[in-house]
C-alpha cells in the first residue's frame, strides 16, 4: 500500500498534462487521484484487529486500485502509464494474496 502513497503524488504531477485522447481522461485522472488518495487514508488510518472489518477494508481497496489501473490504463501514455498501471496492478495481487489468506 505504501506504493499507493507515492501514485497519489504522481498523479497530481500527472493530471492534465498527459491525458490521453479520450475527453474523458482529465475528469477521469482527477476520480483516479481521489480512489488512490482514499486508499492512502485508509492505509494510514492503522491496523484493524476485526478480520471482518479488515476483509472489507481490503476489498474496498482492491476495487478502488483497480479502477483507478483501468483509469489510467486509458488515459496515460509512455512510461508513466506503464510504471503505474503496473504499480496498481502488483497492488491488487497483493491485496488478492491477502485476501485469500486471511478471508473467506
Amino acid at each position: 500500500m505504501k506504493n499507493a502513497i507515492s501514485l497519489a503524488f504522481l498523479l497530481m504531477l500527472t493530471t492534465g498534462v498527459m491525458a490521453g485522447p479520450d475527453p474523458r481522461c482529465q475528469t477521469d485522472l482527477g476520480r483516479a487521484s481521489r480512489l488512490i488518495d482514499a486508499v492512502a487514508a485508509r492505509d494510514r488510518a492503522g491496523p484493524i484487529g476485526n478480520t471482518a472489518r479488515l476483509c472489507q477494508t481490503l476489498r474496498r481497496n482492491r476495487s478502488d486500485i483497480v479502477v483507478a489501473a483501468e483509469i489510467l490504463n486509458r488515459c496515460l501514455t509512455g512510461h508513466a502509464r506503464g510504471e503505474n498501471v503496473g504499480q496498481l496492478r502488483a497492488s491488487a495481487a497483493d491485496i488478492d494474496a491477502t485476501i485469500r489468506r486471511r478471508c473467506r
